[in-house]
């Protein structure tokens, strides 16, 4: 007994003690730095700072005077491999010389040493996002429970659409997002939605377009788009492909021709997402162009499609086209290429018979199944029963469209271009019940024939007709519900939920300081001539618009690391680009005797990118002419250098030839320049962590063409460097307009695939700067770029070596952590730029129409005074 006793006792101490060291051990498993071991030591040359970590983390150096900071000294990962100025191995030593960030000298009185390791990033807020906002509406539809679902987003240089589809109640309050999907969606909600297993273990969509910003095959959205609601109300369908405004895209990812696409209205993807094509490509071009019309049959197992036209030759804008003359019918019960029906109409054949058509645009269904077929060339609207059979005729001039309500069957016409509802009790009625004026705005070289949308709220006891009005960028949205003989009017019920006056609507071009952003919207009118808007940088409320230099041509803009603002102007075919400096109230400062730093060319939609250091020194990358023309070097960049004065320091300290595509550049505290560079070392440019993972290619090589879109960042000496188009160089360059060759680099070396550079077109997917991304880097000397397709900023070092790599894929209603959908806290859609300012990174995020602001700390932090 004795014996079992001591034993058991042995047993439960040898237990304690277990659980004590694991305890023990893992309180310590996320510390690094060990204690006591952070020394200060004057020396003739300066303050030497030693210290030691228990393993390879990285460590940030900070010299504090009475509670500021006044240099910050070095950034960067220690170990067996250690950033510069730290040496290799766990023990280290590092100068600091008595100067602060701006080389002046600093007094050792108050100075106290900082000390952090394990950089980490933490969810800060969102700025500028407001559900209730839409830049421009393209198309809607309602749900079962009188909801508006909403077709809307961004056009960045006016026909690169930026597409969302988004939910709202009846009263106009936001819901849901539906398109781009959310990120964190469990496996069964994302079955439609092909997504790639990063070597981090997130799961991020592929991006199948990146002109049209398409994280879906086919997913490309026009100018109109109609969508329709499923028989239980669960889903949305919409027609997938090109229309002729989309010109732009010249090869969108249609998988095989225009198909039925498929999603469900929680924002999840369903399985049959990849729905029935209608009608297949051609070789020669598109087979079928256009917005389409769809209806669901009233059984929920067909849908009836119009509206589409075909191409009469091959052409980049889809102007010479011709309708096709036909209403089809599609089965709904597989997602299999299946053969054409025709439910109505002869192929190219236009005629007033009752069986013709002379273009029709839309077609609706009833509760009996009977098609409504609106035959706009005759001003007529067709009606055929189920099978196909003629019915009836209802004349109509100026007709536009038909909707008939479910419940009562009483068809409603929108008439005389837009402006008057007909109401019909019944198909046997010879004359309207009433007639109903509407006002909808015009806008100046667009006919709302052309240009509006008519839905109907199908479901609802009291029937619900909504118009929608679209402009160049400009929208009106009215809802009118039926009273007696006469409709209730609501305008723009979404925008008259909107919080804020204005929200932010931006694109990559943005500058941050410590009480406000200053944003560019993202469409084509304000990319040009309008204004940037000034938003709070707290509350995010819109402020007011900066009035900044008009002058005609593509502008960037930054908030420079002297703390002033500055705009870049790209220049015109008759006039220099140049650069102006701002204060922070937005008046204009001089270079000097100098009002504007003159003579930097490049386009007329965007740049490659300019920086302004701490030193107020400004780095352009230019061209010599205009977008080259006339030039020796044609298409070749350069980048100019100019101290605080404006005075050039040197006309090339860095020359593209060429065959190589810049994009971004960033100088360090020693000079360093880093350049975002197209280049490849291969014909398969695919980075190694998408390799072997991505989709089967569609004919026009999506989404692989994508992957291809990566750029190097180059790093140079103070010196500067060349890149040399050369036979027999080690990297492949892509230029504007497709040109490829042999690079050499001369002075600089690659720290490995960062940024992202855009399609546009062409064999290579590559065209014009408009959109390429640009990078920022801290007073640490630490870059901070963006990745868009692992959808994450990646913080790196002076070479390259990654630190720290901040947030996944996700949506506008990923919204950090106290948001309904808050895995993962930190989502980005369609990242575009980074800053950084202070200790918060600000990333543009176009898709999701906001700004993500990410604070950055170190998890340990000890500090000692001198």
């Amino acid at each position: 007994m004795k014996k079992n006793k001591c034993y058991k006792f042995i047993k439960m101490a040898s237990i304690l003690l277990f659980f004590f060291v694991l305890i023990c051990s893992t309180a310590n498993a996320d510390e690094y730095l060990v204690k006591g071991s952070l020394n200060l030591a004057k020396e003739k040359s300066g303050l030497k700072i030693s210290f030691a970590v228990q393993k390879a983390c990285d460590i940030q150096v900070t010299i504090k005077q009475n509670g500021k900071i006044v240099r910050h000294l070095a950034a960067g990962l220690v170990g067996t491999y250690s950033s510069e100025p730290f040496q290799k191995g766990l023990k280290q030593s590092i100068l600091w010389d008595g100067l602060d960030d701006f080389k002046k000298p600093v007094s050792l009185k108050d100075i106290e040493v900082e000390l952090g390791a394990k950089l980490k990033a933490e969810f800060d807020k969102i700025l500028g996002w407001d559900g209730n906002y839409l830049t421009t509406a393209r198309g809607f539809c309602f749900g079962r429970d009188g909801s508006l679902i909403v077709v809307g987003g961004e056009q960045l240089l006016a026909h690169r659409n930026s597409t969302t589809i988004t939910r709202y109640k009846a009263s106009g309050e936001y819901m849901n997002q539906i398109f781009p999907p959310a990120g964190g969606l469990e496996e069964k909600d994302r079955q439609g939605m092909p997504t790639l297993k990063l070597s981090t273990g997130d799961n991020v969509p592929v991006i199948y377009h990146m002109e049209a910003r398409s994280m879906l095959p086919a997913a490309i959205f026009d100018f109109r788009s109609n969508l329709v609601l499923s028989k239980d109300g669960k889903s949305i369908f919409f027609l997938s492909g090109l229309g002729s405004s989309l010109g732009g895209v010249t090869e969108p990812d249609i998988r095989g021709g225009r198909r039925l696409l498929k999603l469900n209205i929680d924002g999840s993807v369903p399985e049959d997402y990849l729905g029935p094509v209608v009608i297949s490509e051609k070789a020669n071009g598109f087979a079928s162009i256009g917005e389409g019309s769809i209806a669901l049959s009233a059984d929920g197992k067909f849908m009836l499609v119009t509206g589409l036209r075909r191409m009469t030759q091959k052409g980049r804008w889809g102007k010479k086209s011709v309708s096709t003359q036909l209403i089809y019918k599609v089965s709904m019960s597989s997602a299999k290429p299946q053969k054409v029906v025709i439910f109505a109409g002869v192929l190219k054949k236009a005629g007033s018979d009752n069986n013709l058509f002379n273009n029709p645009e839309y077609v609706d269904v009833d509760a009996k199944g009977n098609v409504y077929v609106t035959d706009t060339g005759n001003e007529r609207v067709q009606i055929f029963d189920a099978s196909g059979k003629y019915i009836e005729t209802i004349s109509s001039p100026g007709l536009f469209n038909c909707k008939v309500h479910n419940a009562t069957g009483h068809i409603y016409l929108l008439t005389a271009n837009g402006t008057k509802i007909v109401k019909y009790k019944s198909l046997s009625e010879a004359k309207p019940a009433f007639e109903f004026s509407v006002k909808i705005k015009k806008w100046r070289k667009f006919k709302l024939s052309k240009t509006a949308i008519f839905e109907i709220n199908k479901y609802g006891k009291n029937p619900k007709i909504a118009i929608l009005a679209i402009g160049f960028n400009r929208y009106d949205l009215s809802t009118y519900e039926e009273q007696g003989n006469s409709f209730k009017e609501t305008r723009n019920p979404i925008k008259n939920k909107l919080k804020s006056k204005r929200a932010l609507g931006f694109n990559r071009n943005i500058a941050v300081t410590e009480k406000w952003i200053m944003a560019q919207g993202s469409d084509f009118g304000k990319f040009r001539a309008a204004q940037p808007s000034i938003f709070n940088t707290v509350t995010g409320l819109y402020e007011g618009d900066a009035k900044l230099d008009r002058s005609a041509g593509g502008k960037e803009y930054m908030s420079g690391k002297d703390g002033l603002i500055y705009q870049h102007n790209g220049g015109s075919p008759k006039k220099a680009g140049h650069v102006t400096k701002y204060n922070l109230t937005f008046k204009q400062s001089s270079f000097g005797s100098l009002k504007s730093i003159m003579g930097i060319w490049h386009g007329h939609g965007g740049q490659s990118g300019f920086f302004v250091d701490r030193y107020g020194k400004v780095f352009s990358i230019g061209m010599a002419a205009y977008r080259g023309r006339g030039s020796n070097d044609g298409m070749g960049l350069r980048v100019k250098e100019f101290d605080a004065m404006g005075k050039m320091l040197s006309p090339s300290r860095i020359y593209a030839q060429q065959n190589v595509y810049l994009a971004g550049i960033v100088v360090d505290s020693k000079g360093n320049i880093y350049i975002g560079a197209r280049i490849s070392k291969s014909e398969n440019s695919i980075p190694d962590w998408f390799k072997g993972k991505l989709p089967k290619d569609s004919k026009h090589h999506f989404p692989s063409l994508n992957y291809k879109q990566y750029a190097h960042i180059v790093k140079f000496s103070p010196i500067g460097g060349r890149f040399i188009d050369d036979p027999k160089g080690e990297y492949l360059g892509v230029k504007n307009g497709s040109r490829r060759g042999k690079v050499s680099i001369k002075g600089g070396k690659t720290l490995g695939k960062s940024i992202m550079i855009p399609i546009r077109g062409g064999k290579d997917g590559v065209h014009c700067h408009c959109e390429t991304s640009r990078f920022d880097i801290d007073f640490y000397d630490r870059l901070i770029v963006p990745d868009l397709h692992q959808y994450c900023v990646r913080i790196l070092d002076s070479n390259g070596k990654e630190i720290l790599r901040i947030g996944s894929y996700g949506n506008m209603d990923n919204a950090g952590p106290t948001s309904k959908k808050n895995k993962p806290q930190i989502a980005f859609n369609w990242i575009l730029k980074t800053i950084i300012y202070k200790n918060k990174i600000y990333v543009t995020d176009l898709n999701n129409r906001r700004i993500m602001v990410i604070r950055i700390d170190c998890q340990e932090v000890t500090s000692k005074k001198f």
